[in-house]
């Protein structure tokens, strides 16, 4: 198995799959698409698996609707990119903001404290 950072092997080039969007936090359904140059065939789970045989042939566009960690790899020419990831974390809930104090509102100037809450995406401070 190859890295997806090899560039080269007797003369082949492997290339390497992308995937969009990119990574990370999001409050909705996403369409994740991955990607591969060249006449490639990609191979993905949803499982959090290192058994390619468990990978299932990547068709089209995948719905992630709940936290997941997406892995791919690709195959060109029989050479096989590393097992890559993406994970994504679907958050629907606002974040709770804080006011200290916490009153809506002030007759006079005054230093007011604003913080948030959010145990998926960490939002502290």
């Amino acid at each position: 198995m190859l890295p997806a950072d090899d560039v080269s092997r007797s003369g082949l080039s492997t290339p390497v799959p992308t995937i969009q969007p990119k990574a990370g936090f999001y409050n909705q359904t996403i369409s994740v698409s991955i990607n591969c140059p060249g006449n490639c065939e990609t191979f993905y789970s949803l499982n959090p698996t290192e058994l390619k045989s468990e990978f299932i042939p990547y068709e089209g566009a995948i719905e992630v609707s709940s936290s997941n960690l997406v892995r791919y790899y690709s195959v060109v020419d029989g050479l096989e990119t590393e097992i890559l990831g993406a994970e994504y974390t679907i958050d629907r809930t606002s974040p709770t903001v804080i006011l200290n104090p916490a009153q809506t509102s002030f007759n006079v100037a005054g230093i007011v404290d604003i913080s948030c809450e959010d145990l998926i995406s960490g939002c502290e401070g």
